[in-house]
C-alpha cells in the first residue's frame, strides 16, 4: 500500500523520473495476479490498477497502462453499471 501510496503521489512535473521508473520496478506483481489472490475489494483494485496505470503512462509504457485501464473499465462497468459517471470517466481514459 505505501508503493501504491508513493506512486499516486508522483506526476511528471514534480517527481525525478528516475525515482518513478525505479519505483515501477517493484510494482510489477500487484498488476498482475497478486490483487486477485487477496482479499483487497473491488475499489481497492481499481484504485492499484489505476494508479499503477497512471505511472506506467507517464513512463511511456501505453501497453502495461492500457491492460490497467481495460481491467478498471470492466470492473467498474460491473460493479456500477454502464452509464454511471466513474464507469464512463474509465472508458474515456482507456480511450
Amino acid at each position: 500500500m505505501f508503493i501504491l501510496t508513493t506512486c499516486y503521489q508522483i506526476t511528471p512535473e514534480d517527481a525525478r523520473p528516475e525515482f518513478r521508473r525505479d519505483l515501477v520496478t517493484h510494482v510489477l506483481e500487484t498488476r498482475h495476479s497478486a490483487l486477485e489472490s487477496t482479499c483487497a475489494d473491488d475499489e481497492e483494485k481499481t484504485f492499484a490498477w489505476k494508479t499503477i496505470g497512471s505511472v506506467y503512462y507517464q513512463e511511456d509504457r501505453w501497453t502495461e497502462a492500457e491492460e490497467l485501464d481495460v481491467q478498471v473499465m470492466e470492473t467498474k462497468k460491473r460493479v456500477l453499471g454502464r452509464e454511471h459517471p466513474f464507469t464512463l470517466t474509465s472508458m474515456n481514459n482507456l480511450a
